[in-house]
């Protein structure tokens, strides 16, 4: 990633991630609510003002349509704005906001019910994706492609930051070298190890696809590190 910009990316405080969650939260539920209420009060709507169904409709029609028509615009303000906080956030060592949001969802819903559950968790591993070329926040902005690769360089990280925040060791596996990894590290064979997990697959059931395979595995793999270390 650009080290030129790692500087230019300040390091929030926790009062102003929260905030920022809060209002992101409080936002989508009042927005949604008043989109989603409308067939609700579509009855009194009629009665009241003695529409008929077509006239009623036709505001939320218009609604709609005038929503559509601004998305573009609204797309293009948040590749043009929004984007270069993300990506100043994704090319910083610096803890990011993202971080702070997913801080509570890994302690509370991963890690307090699976203990709850009588699991032991000892340990968490994330497949990281491949390291981005050294472009700059411009170079970025410049193609839609390299803003959402910037996002899957983003979440990653901002993981690892909050599982170690939550105290686990946390063992970061490039995702290319996972299966290399996997028959060093566990000292199997690629068709034993396959054979594994495709039985562990029948034990936990589905889904069961890709993601799931190398999350087990990328598992396997923190388990021994833990168990030699």
């Amino acid at each position: 990633m650009a080290e030129t910009i790692k500087a230019d990316a300040p390091r929030p405080s926790r009062r102003r991630a929260r905030l920022l969650l809060a209002a992101s939260f409080i936002t989508f539920t009042v927005s949604g609510a008043c989109m989603q209420s409308y067939t609700v009060f579509l009855v009194a709507f009629i009665e009241e003002f003695r529409w008929s169904r077509a006239e009623t409709s036709l505001a939320y029609s218009v609604s709609q349509f005038v929503t559509g028509m601004t998305s573009p615009l609204v797309g293009v303000l948040v590749d043009r704005l929004v984007a270069h906080s993300l990506v100043q956030a994704t090319t910083s060592e610096e803890t990011s906001t993202m971080h702070y949001s997913l801080f509570w969802p890994v302690r509370q819903y991963g890690l307090e019910r699976l203990r709850d559950a009588g699991h032991t968790v000892v340990t968490c591993a994330v497949l990281m994706p491949k390291p981005m070329p050294d472009f700059s926040v411009e170079q970025i902005l410049a193609v839609h492609v390299r803003m959402h690769q910037a996002e899957g360089v983003m979440f990653p990280r901002a993981l690892v930051q909050a599982a170690a925040a939550c105290g686990l060791k946390v063992h970061e596996i490039p995702e290319r070298k996972l299966k290399e990894r996997a028959t060093s590290k566990l000292r199997q064979t690629p068709e034993a190890l396959a054979s594994a997990i495709a039985r562990l697959g029948k034990s936990v059931g589905t889904p069961w696809g890709a993601d799931q395979k190398g999350a087990a595995l990328a598992a396997m793999i923190g388990l021994r590190d833990r168990g030699a270390g």
